[in-house]
């Protein structure tokens, strides 16, 4: 007898039942004038089957939603029983698969349908065929396999939901085949027929041809499975894929599971970038709730705001799943929908494929970009300011207040004690809160053009705020205190207009508080702008005090959100910026209602505050005597 070593790519496949999974509906999405309901159907949460433990991969690739389009709705997954019709069914950012059924007004329906709107009949189960599934390892060490390709079919309302233990269909007995690929098996004895015996009796185990070169295959083989551990940080996922002879392929799907979504957690990474001792940041942004760039690029807000407007979310189910999703990961339930912040940023359009006008292709969507943008409409952030995005509850920063002590001593002498002295900053969510008119057109409106501008209306909006809040907030009715109204700001007063001295004066104040870093600027109001360009530095030289943008080589910046007298310098990287969750928008259709118009209400939770007041210094002119 001869053996073959050629097991790394073996497959094998199974005979089973279809599966089923139960979840239970959702009863805030009950529309009882449409009849219908919307549930999570299925999701990854281990079930033991007959085969071992079952995770089903919610990947888009994965799922082959063909026959769910006007899938049937039936009642205990009895063929005879339709009760009504699957009208969409997607995939939603929590790796979740969502239905929104109808039911039929047939008397058998109707009874099912009024326990449900009593909220007495609430579970659904799926029933589906798994077709091609590759063992893993689970957070435990537990072996177990994971459906890398299945085919929801139909959807049931049931009375007593399946046990998650057992899971096997209970309506279909004929049996389909599911292939268990990547399985490291014993050398396969060729001639003798050996089965493989896992409790099956209609296993078939099926092996690929060799490939003219299997050494070259498999050097390739590895340093693909590498390079994708490497570019993704799993390599420890890939070694384990290389020793136990899965393809490159069964690999991607390995490392898309462990990448999927966490719950959102008040904990990130260290953030050392921005000098902020011992602070974690949380990432918002939607990769961590398990949407793909590719998936967000056809988040569409003004599809949001018709459904938010007509109550007609047919169109919109992408984006009331988003905003489920935060809701869901953030405990907090929104005015009105949740839309992330990536989703503002305004896309930029590439041309492809020339042809009957080209494919416009839009290209990168981040949170990152979101506060980069925010940075660029905010004069402070465009000074240096930090913004710290994507946060959860208050937030605490440390800063020091004063230092180590060092002495001269003599031979036999101690130095004296001396301790860091902390304090903190603290930020807590302050609502602002923007409207923005939206006519019956322009909602009706699909261009990108016209979303764009929707978009950069609310960033600007954001942002101009921001810099209010930051320069002049009052700290009264939940407004943050600004700058200028900080008690303890360094300070001093001209009688008739900014000079020379003035500012030596302000850039000495820091100095002597060794708070000078470079990178300092100056930010003042264009009338002052517009003086300082006509003061001499010195009599009869000709150079202004404002040449080039520039005060005494620092950079100098105007706007009108300054009080027309006054001035700023410091190190604007001290000031920071913290915003929580998603912006939230509601949408007002009363006060447009004869015009089919509406006024979209914007909310986002903000705070800000100066780390170092040290750091700056004020001028500003001297009030009237007497």
């Amino acid at each position: 007898m001869e053996t073959s070593t050629a097991f790394l790519h073996q497959s094998r496949t199974l005979a089973s039942a279809p599966l089923s999974r139960s979840l239970e509906i959702d009863s805030t999405t009950i529309d009882k004038e449409r009849r219908t309901v919307e549930a999570a159907i299925s999701s990854e949460f281990p079930v033991q089957r007959e085969f071992g433990v079952e995770v089903l991969d919610h990947s888009p690739e994965s799922i082959n939603l063909t026959r769910m389009k006007r899938a049937p709705l039936l009642d205990n997954h009895d063929r005879g029983l339709q009760i009504g019709v699957v009208e969409a069914c997607w995939l939603g950012p929590d790796r979740r698969l969502r239905a929104r059924v109808r039911f039929s007004r047939n008397p058998a329906a109707e009874l099912i349908w009024q326990d449900v709107l009593d909220e007495i009949r609430v579970n659904v189960s799926l029933s589906y065929l798994a077709h091609l599934m590759v063992p893993e390892y689970g957070p435990n060490g537990e072996e177990r396999y994971r459906i890398i390709s299945w085919e929801p079919y139909e959807v049931s309302s049931v009375s007593v939901p399946a046990d998650p233990t057992v899971g096997v269909g209970r309506s279909l007995p004929e049996k389909t085949l599911i292939t268990i690929k990547g399985k490291s098996m014993d050398p396969v004895i060729e001639e003798t027929g050996a089965d493989l015996n896992d409790g099956t009796k209609d296993q078939q185990r099926s092996l690929p041809a060799e490939p003219r070169d299997p050494l070259g295959a498999e050097r390739k083989r590895v340093a693909d499975i590498m390079a994708l551990g490497n570019t993704h940080n799993q390599r420890a996922l890939a070694e384990q894929a290389v020793n136990a002879g899965y393809t490159v392929t069964q690999t991607q799907s390995m490392i898309l599971a462990r990448m999927a979504p966490q719950p959102l957690s008040q904990h990130g990474a260290d953030d050392q970038a921005r000098d902020l001792p011992n602070f974690k940041q949380p990432g918002q942004d939607m990769g961590k709730l398990g949407v793909k760039p590719e998936e967000m690029q056809t988040y569409s807000l003004m599809r949001a705001i018709n459904a938010m407007a007509t109550g007609n979310w047919k169109e919109a189910g992408f984006e009331r799943s988003i905003s489920l999703a935060i809701a869901d990961a953030s405990k907090k339930d929104a005015r009105g929908l949740f839309v992330p912040h990536e989703s503002l940023f305004q896309r930029q359009l590439e041309k492809k494929t020339p042809g009957k006008g080209g494919v416009l292709v839009e290209t990168d969507l981040r949170i990152d970009q979101f506060v980069d943008t925010l940075r660029n409409k905010a004069m402070i952030g465009r000074l240096g300011a930090r913004v710290l995005s994507g946060l959860q509850g208050d937030l605490a920063i440390p800063r020091k207040t004063s230092g180590t002590n060092f002495y001269w001593l003599d031979e036999d002498n101690e130095p004296e004690d001396s301790d860091f002295d902390f304090s903190t900053l603290g930020l807590s969510p302050k609502t602002i809160a923007g409207a923005i008119g939206v006519t019956r057109r322009l909602r009706k409106q699909s261009s990108l053009s016209v979303e764009n501008l929707m978009r950069q209306d609310m960033i600007e909006g954001i942002a101009v705020a921001i810099d209010y809040a930051q320069l002049r907030g009052t700290g009264l009715n939940n407004m943050p205190l600004g700058l200028l109204n900080q008690p303890g700001l360094q300070g001093a007063t001209y009688t008739d207009r900014a000079e020379w001295d003035h500012i030596v004066d302000m850039e000495t104040a820091i100095a002597e508080a060794n708070a000078d870093e470079s990178g300092m600027a100056y930010l003042t109001s264009p009338t002052q702008r517009g003086k300082a360009k006509k003061t001499q530095v010195f009599a009869n030289t000709g150079e202004r005090l404002w040449q080039d943008n520039t005060v005494n080589g620092y950079r100098s910046f105007a706007t009108n959100q300054m009080p027309s007298d006054a001035w700023l310098f410091g190190d604007w990287s001290q000031v920071i910026t913290a915003m929580w969750g998603v912006l939230d928008i509601n949408i007002d259709t009363a006060k447009k209602a004869g015009s089919d118009g509406v006024i979209m209400r914007i909310f986002q939770d903000v705070d800000t505050a100066a780390r170092r007041l040290e750091s700056f210094s004020c001028l500003r002119k001297a009030a009237p005597a007497g």
